[in-house]
């Protein structure tokens, strides 16, 4: 029984129990380490494992640990979660910034920034707390699915079924997200954006097909610098070119 007088006892033996640094350090490697790997055409997975880094290094940090802070090992291992052309900016960044060692500090500085780019452009997906607020939400996005798509009633003997359009981004052509999600498409050129969205037939303020701007459900000001054109902040800072 916990008492006053045995207080002090009891948490040093927690403390020795579940607070021993190379533990702690170990499972949060080994958490890192089973994060997957970073996809060019899914954002989530960036904000993942950028989390996950950000996390170990100042736990490491905290626990006064520092000589994991230049494990080239364990730097190595972070770097393959990468695909390629983050690897070439993140050999880039830290070529550019002289003063600074290739370990695992420079790593996680160069990682938030990537992720906290990604955060701008993902938003969290938000699960009502009640039934009521997630059914709404689930409506909302089976409308948004269904806009521009012309249904046929099917005839006897045929599935009624309503179709649905398949996810494909304009940028990366992947089949399993859309351009607003896709990692490659920040990466291009304003005018680039706006090329690729004109040719596929993009709706200016949602980046979803099927419609155009003017009678999309999600049009608003882009807000970007002040910015009051009705447009996705992704295509911001340039005139759209003419059609």
């Amino acid at each position: 029984m916990i008492s006053p007088e045995n207080l002090p006892e009891v948490l040093q033996t927690l403390k020795t129990r579940f607070g021993q640094p190379k533990h702690v350090i170990k499972s949060m490697i080994e958490k890192c380490q089973k994060v997957p790997a970073v996809r060019e055409d899914k954002l989530e997975t960036l904000i993942e494992f950028g989390m996950s880094v950000t996390n170990m290094t100042s736990t490491i940090k905290a626990l006064a640990c520092n000589s994991h802070m230049s494990n080239p090992i364990l730097l190595e291992e972070l770097e393959s979660k990468l695909p390629s052309s983050m690897k070439i900016q993140w050999g880039e960044w830290i070529g550019a910034k002289s003063e600074k060692p290739r370990d695992l500090s420079s790593f996680t500085e160069w990682i938030k920034i990537k992720t906290d780019l990604a955060c701008e452009f993902c938003p969290p997906k938000i699960q009502g707390e009640d039934r009521g607020i997630g059914t709404k939400i689930e409506h909302r996005r089976d409308r948004k699915r269904m806009t521009g798509i012309h249904v046929v009633e099917a005839s006897p003997g045929q599935s009624s079924e309503r179709p649905r359009r398949e996810k494909k981004c304009a940028a990366c052509g992947s089949s399993d997200h859309w351009i607003s999600n896709c990692l490659s498409f920040p990466q291009m050129q304003v005018n680039e954006r706006w090329n690729k969205i004109k040719a596929a037939n993009l709706c200016a303020c949602c980046l979803r097909p099927g419609h155009r701007a003017i009678a999309c459900r999600s049009k608003k000001a882009c807000g970007e610098d002040g910015c009051d054109k009705v447009h996705h902040q992704l295509l911001h800072n340039l005139r759209p070119p003419r059609r």
